[in-house]
């Protein structure tokens, strides 16, 4: 097994069978909150080297996924992001640009139900299955 870490940045196929493999780790829900449905894919067009897919380049299986963004931190407990709908609006604003990051902060992992397990992933559709997560 020759297990490496790899950005959507560098391979965007990667993390499209990434979202497609973990989709099931999420509920529902958090594909159509206010401030995280519509955000949701904008983290692989504005922050796709913070996208990450953990990736057995022996295999060719996704073994996991992980999603991060870069977000302002003072350093303080007060000036920590109340929730995951704070940081992505702070990191992805509707207008302007966000702050100047100093803190990269995780907002999901997700291991398939099937990974470590032989047999082939399913087939990628393409886009972005998370999208809205």
């Amino acid at each position: 097994m020759s297990v490496r870490i790899v950005s959507a940045l560098a391979r965007p196929d990667l993390a499209d069978r990434a979202d497609q493999a973990t989709a099931d780790a999420f509920p529902e829900y958090n594909k159509h909150g206010d401030v995280l449905g519509p955000r949701w894919s904008r983290l692989y067009q504005e922050y796709p080297a913070y996208q990450l897919v953990l990736w057995d380049d022996a295999t060719d299986q996704v073994l996991g996924e992980a999603n991060t963004i870069p977000c302002r931190y003072d350093g303080t407990l007060h000036g920590l992001p109340r929730g995951i709908d704070e940081v992505i609006a702070s990191g992805l604003p509707d207008m302007g640009a966000p702050p100047e990051p100093t803190a990269l902060c995780a907002l999901a992992i997700a291991i398939p139900s099937r990974a470590g397990k032989p047999g082939p992933e399913p087939a990628a559709a393409g886009g972005n299955a998370g999208a809205g997560r």
